[in-house]
């Protein structure tokens, strides 16, 4: 029965795009309490334990196949359920699918503020902001969009080829990361259009016979791979899978995590 209702009471929730009403209490500690209006609206936090969010039908008011998990480190957006108590991704009113928690607590992250983050990287802190295809993270390091290409395996289903971005890194960090990675974890990459629920990690999980018939982006997407430090410049290819809104995709938004964004075309090649 607490089963049933709970579905129920996920259906009414989703489908209003409203949320109930929510008991204020106080934050004494780093994070507010999932039973304070903090979290009335969508805020971003940063998980600090592993999460995953399952995919909830509000028409079928049910649990159906697929889920987002996010790892430590990652900055998501989310909000209280209202309705019971757990945790939702941001997405339109009305809409049929939506991505739940039912953690009962927000012992899993960490409020997120902009200038908090700053003693990750330096003492020395930017202004993200893009300018033309460039963009300035906050601690300083630069990312230049150079350009995407679509790379269509024409198989009839999904992940049915790739999207490789590649871009220049002018890192200024003093903790050395691997490159795609320090891409994965300041943006987030979705066909234009749509909204950052949607996007896509890199993931450099590209079949070997055809990363063969792609000569001329090997070197780049293994670039990708390798740790970079404080100071070094390099162009590398970060690797995304063709599936779902992707494969119909010709343009793609890549987005900080302070809501700025900005469009990018992708050019198509068949292997």
């Amino acid at each position: 029965m607490k089963h049933k209702y709970l579905m129920v009471a996920l259906s009414a929730v989703m489908l209003s795009g409203g949320i109930g009403a929510v008991s204020t209490s106080s934050a004494s500690a780093a994070v507010h309490s999932i039973n304070s209006s903090f979290w009335n609206k969508t805020r971003k936090v940063k998980v600090t334990k592993k999460t995953t969010f399952r995919r909830f039908d509000a028409l079928k008011r049910r649990y159906v196949k697929g889920h987002k998990t996010f790892k430590k480190g990652k900055v998501i957006k989310v909000r209280a359920a209202g309705e019971f108590k757990g945790w939702v991704l941001p997405a339109k009113a009305g809409s049929r699918y939506w991505y739940v928690s039912e953690k009962k607590s927000s012992n899993w992250m960490k409020e997120y503020h902009k200038r908090h983050t700053v003693s990750e990287y330096t003492d020395d802190y930017h202004d993200p902001h893009w300018s033309g295809n460039t963009y300035t993270v906050d601690d300083g390091s630069k990312i230049t969009v150079n350009g995407l290409t679509k790379i269509n395996r024409n198989l009839g289903f999904t992940n049915a080829g790739y999207l490789l971005l590649n871009i220049t890194l002018k890192y200024n960090s003093t903790t050395p990361r691997v490159a795609d990675n320090y891409f994965n974890k300041n943006f987030y990459l979705y066909p234009a259009g749509k909204s950052y629920n949607d996007y896509q990690s890199g993931d450099r999980t590209i079949i070997a016979a055809d990363l063969e018939k792609l000569p001329q982006y090997q070197d780049a997407i293994k670039a990708g791979g390798k740790t970079i430090s404080y100071g070094q410049t390099r162009t590398f290819i970060v690797s995304f899978s063709l599936d779902d809104a992707f494969v119909n995709a010709s343009s793609f938004t890549i987005e900080d995590l302070y809501g700025q964004k900005k469009t990018f075309t992708s050019e198509s090649v068949n292997i």
